[in-house]
């Protein structure tokens, strides 16, 4: 028997609090999802620049009168201290009408989810 004065939840009031509480659940679930790829993405610049850095600098210790379209080079499968994910580094170099030489560094992740490139360039210049 069921009085008017009874206190308690009913089945609607139930449902609502499913209701909320999914929607809520959805909400957090999509936020963390949203974290943890802004994360990886961070990792993957990261390293990517990185890369991109070491090479130059690698470039920086060499002549700048040696350096030609000869250093030009595409380097496959690099890899990266805890990350899964391999990269490509791309570098070209172009002899300056000044006799100064750019160098242009891309270095691209070949994760698929989250596509990531990084393009750095410097120009060194020959002292005399």
């Amino acid at each position: 028997m069921i009085f008017k004065n009874e206190k308690g939840f009913g089945v609607v009031e139930m449902l609502v609090g499913i209701l909320l509480a999914s929607i809520m659940g959805a909400a957090v679930a999509s936020n963390l999802t949203s974290a943890l790829k802004s994360g990886a993405r961070f990792d993957l610049n990261y390293a990517a620049n990185s890369l991109a850095n070491s090479k130059l600098e690698l470039l920086a210790a060499t002549s700048a009168g040696s350096l030609d379209s000869s250093d030009n080079a595409t380097e496959t499968g690099l890899t990266y201290p805890n990350l899964d994910s391999t990269f490509t580094r791309a570098t070209a170099i172009t002899v300056n009408s000044d006799s100064s030489r750019t160098a242009v560094v891309t270095v691209t992740a070949s994760n698929i989810t989250i596509p990531t490139s990084v393009t750095q360039t410097s120009t060194f210049a020959i002292w005399q």
